[in-house]
């Protein structure tokens, strides 16, 4: 698997943990949250992650250090307010529907940056969800 493959994947796992309400194995793939603190999250928020949608090509990031890289995703939530929308997006709320996926611009889509575990080069986590 490449740097850039393991990148994709573990954005990949993270977001269909939190689908899976998961959350012992959401905090193993984000650095800095643990499971309660992810359910806290989610329960305060009342938000309901739905299902995974999609993520984009990830980008080299060197200023943030080596193997580090920014993947912009894309997954399906109901709000507290009971609306199904795609989160990750910055300009404008969309709502989920049928076929999304093909209509997605993933360059405007919030990112998360990814890189290898410090002396663990073989296991990657998620470091920043900006």
């Amino acid at each position: 698997m490449t740097d850039e493959d393991a990148a994709v994947e573990v954005v990949r796992l993270y977001i269909e943990a939190l689908v899976a309400r998961d959350y012992d194995n959401a905090a193993k793939l984000y650095n800095g949250e643990t499971a309660d603190e992810l359910r806290e999250n989610a329960e305060q928020s009342g938000t309901k992650y739905i299902r995974f949608i999609a993520t984009g090509k990830p980008v080299l990031e060197p200023d943030y250090g080596p193997r580090v890289y920014s993947v912009p995703y894309a997954y399906e939530i109901e709000t507290s307010k009971g609306e199904r929308v795609v989160a990750g997006r910055r300009d404008k709320v969309l709502f989920a529907k049928p076929g999304i996926e093909k209509e997605l611009d993933l360059k405007l889509h919030d990112r998360m940056l990814v890189r290898p575990v410090v002396n663990q080069p073989n296991r990657w986590i998620i470091v920043i969800d900006h």
